[in-house]
């Protein structure tokens, strides 16, 4: 798990555990002392690193090795493990006292983009009408289209308009009932529609397959998806804790 991270991130005001989000840590703390895990695993941003020129770290890994643990800690992006994210996030693994094996796993060569991941047909929703368009595809605008690698996705990115956006070419719209909504414009001299991505892109850019069920409006899945954790890097953590052989008595 992890404790909300507006409190250290950099696109926050860093309060770091003076927020009352911050002090939520403590509750995760509460958590291990009391369940006692073999292993947990532990997500946030880089921030937390030098937030309050390293002394919030300080604190947290403390606390962490007070409760008997030895703490192993890297910055893993997902761009690294087959991901077209740029999600750079700290990842905290404690084992009971004791393990030393354990090694963070390496990362591979990125091999897949953004389009890779959208859906065949997009209902017309998404697509933007004029204020939209004009919005994102603006120069003076922190959107950005059409990127082979996004962002990191956030909570409230497809409202705050700070996210990755789909230009597509009027000749490769093949659900004319899409005009009905969407605007028409140019975007590098080539006349087109754009949109943002839908709850289901946002979740394979997440590492989750098809199988995973949306069953909550957009509105919740968008938050729900950026507040996540990226499974293939999840995945890759969890395989390299079981080759410490820290279960195999079980």
């Amino acid at each position: 798990g992890g404790s909300p991270c507006q409190s250290f991130s950099n696109m926050g005001k860093r309060k770091g555990l003076e927020d009352t989000r911050g002090t939520l840590f403590y509750e995760y703390a509460r958590l291990v002392k009391e369940i006692q895990p073999k292993v947990f695993i532990y997500e946030n941003v880089p921030g937390m690193l030098n937030h309050d020129k390293g002394n919030t770290w300080k604190v947290i890994k403390n606390v962490f090795e007070s409760l008997g643990y030895e703490i192993y800690f890297k910055l893993l992006n997902a761009s690294h493990y087959g991901i077209p994210q740029n999600r750079n996030r700290l990842y905290v693994v404690g084992f009971k006292t004791g393990v030393k094996k354990f090694v963070f796993p390496e990362g591979q060569e990125l091999s897949k983009t953004m389009f890779d991941f959208l859906e065949d047909n997009v209902d017309k929703k998404y697509y933007f009408k004029f204020k939209g368009f004009r919005f994102v595809t603006s120069n003076k605008s922190r959107a950005r289209v059409n990127q082979n690698v996004i962002r990191t996705q956030k909570a409230n990115q497809q409202f705050n308009w700070n996210g990755d956006f789909v230009f597509v070419p009027v000749s490769k719209v093949t659900d004319k009932t899409i005009f009905e909504r969407a605007y028409v414009g140019k975007y590098e001299g080539i006349e087109g529609v754009a949109r943002k991505l839908t709850p289901r892109e946002c979740l394979r850019l997440m590492g989750f397959s098809d199988k995973f069920k949306i069953v909550v409006p957009d509105v919740h899945m968008y938050r729900q998806s950026g507040n996540s954790i990226v499974v293939n890097v999840f995945e890759n953590i969890l395989n390299q804790i079981l080759k410490t052989g820290v279960y195999e008595n079980d």
